[in-house]
């Protein structure tokens, strides 16, 4: 779970709870502890924020396999030029929509979805290509 520049005491107890169970470092582990503990939870809000975790959990696992939906399969096929490139941003291009759709499946687990997205903006290349290619032929022969 992404909680980049977020105070500990901001972490909802679901993000505490995670913290406590996937944290590499100790310290994280244990700082998250402390702050879920300072909650004083009764032991009914324990097994529900449990059963919330589990189902977040889950739902975690089930974002990382979700396919792009249609809408958004086209919109990467279609305009892959407006789509940075990974590694090698242009500063000069402001394109807000695509940053943000990359970064939110990074950032969120979609790893099927980024991979699709990335897929999808070769193929949208060579197809613009491809496109241009065949109306500068049929150009030239009429």
């Amino acid at each position: 779970m992404e909680n980049i520049n977020k105070p500990i005491r901001e972490y909802s107890n679901i993000e505490l709870l995670d913290q406590i169970e996937t944290a590499v470092l100790r310290s994280l582990k244990r700082e998250a502890r402390e702050e879920l503990d300072a909650r004083d939870l009764t032991i009914k809000e324990r097994k529900e924020l449990e059963a919330q975790y589990s189902l977040f959990q889950k739902n975690r696992e089930k974002r990382k396999e979700e396919p792009l939906t249609k809408e958004e399969w086209w919109s990467f096929f279609i305009l892959p030029f407006f789509i940075p490139t990974f590694g090698h941003p242009d500063e000069f291009r402001d394109d807000d929509f695509s940053v943000s759709e990359f970064e939110r499946y990074k950032g969120y687990g979609f790893d099927k979805k980024l991979k699709q997205a990335k897929e999808l903006r070769i193929l949208g290349i060579l197809f613009w290509v491809l496109l241009i290619f065949i109306a500068v032929l049929v150009y030239k022969i009429i």
